[in-house]
């Protein structure tokens, strides 16, 4: 299912912030595949919605997409509800590009050291946030 997973994030698009972008393209993906405007994604709507992404999943794998995400629908109706989409999107999403979690990881551990005590890392943590919050708000600048 990781495919459907590469599917999904390349349909939304890359960048997207993930508090204002993120639930936009989550609706409008959402409403493509509800295709009886039900409120729900059912498994064969989203099987649909995959295969006109050109991925072919089971439903095998849409249930263990689902499972692996941590949505419970329910036995009886295993079909999306937004809320449950958007949780599934936005934990495909923000997981997809695992590499720049890992350079973060590396960078980090570059700067401060690997291998610190507690009170080590504390401190080296406390000096790298002086040195970037530049004009002594104690909150750092995004800009």
């Amino acid at each position: 299912w990781k495919t459907a997973g590469f599917a999904i994030t390349k349909k939304l698009g890359a960048g997207l912030d993930v508090e204002f972008q993120l639930p936009i393209r989550c609706r409008e993906i959402f409403n493509e595949f509800d295709s009886d405007g039900s409120g729900k994604i059912g498994m064969d709507e989203l099987q649909e919605g995959m295969a006109s992404m050109g991925v072919n999943v089971t439903q095998e794998e849409v249930l263990q997409m689902i499972d692996e995400a941590g949505i419970d629908q329910g036995d009886d109706d295993p079909g999306l509800d937004f809320q449950s989409w958007k949780n599934l999107v936005t934990n495909i999403y923000v997981g997809a590009d695992e590499s720049v979690w890992d350079k973060a990881r590396s960078g980090i551990i570059n700067m401060l050291g690997a291998n610190l005590t507690d009170e080590e890392l504390w401190d080296r943590t406390e000096a790298v946030f002086k040195e970037l919050d530049e004009d002594g708000s104690g909150e750092l600048d995004l800009e």
